[in-house]
């Protein structure tokens, strides 16, 4: 049952596509100034770096659970994930700079979750990499 449900999720991108409203709704909110926060310089490029690292890994891993044969030839899923943060990313900054008055648009943003989109696609290349390596090894009889 459980794992029915796992692929129905993963099949209709159910976490990504809660993910990405997660973080539409963060990069459009007012967020109220607290005078006691604890922050150092350049937080919010760490959190965007974070939120597009999740959601691409999310993305990659939904599609290799819904279907294994992408796991032969990621290429076009990689470009897809990395084409989908571009754009989502780059929206919500136009979003921010022209239709909020308490946001800003930043394009150094935009590369950082592009940044985040890209390490999430290495590891999933080197986890990728591993796993077949190691079902080689597994069929050899080694």
């Amino acid at each position: 049952m459980s794992g029915k449900f796992l692929l129905i999720l993963c099949k209709y991108h159910i976490p990504s596509l809660l993910c990405g409203a997660m973080i539409f709704i963060l990069c459009v909110i007012r967020i109220p100034q607290q005078e006691e926060a604890i922050t150092f310089p350049n937080f919010d490029k760490v959190v965007h770096f974070t939120m597009y690292f999740t959601f691409s890994l999310l993305y990659i891993s939904e599609n290799f659970f819904s279907n294994p044969a992408k796991k032969k030839k990621p290429v076009r899923l990689y470009l897809m994930t990395i084409l989908l943060s571009i754009l989502i990313g780059g929206v919500i900054e136009i979003i921010q700079s022209d239709l909020t008055t308490y946001r800003s648009g930043d394009i150094i943003d935009w590369f950082f979750d592009m940044g985040g989109a890209m390490l999430a696609i290495i590891l999933a290349s080197i986890f990728r990499y591993i796993s077949l390596k190691r079902n080689r090894k597994v069929l050899a009889g080694t």
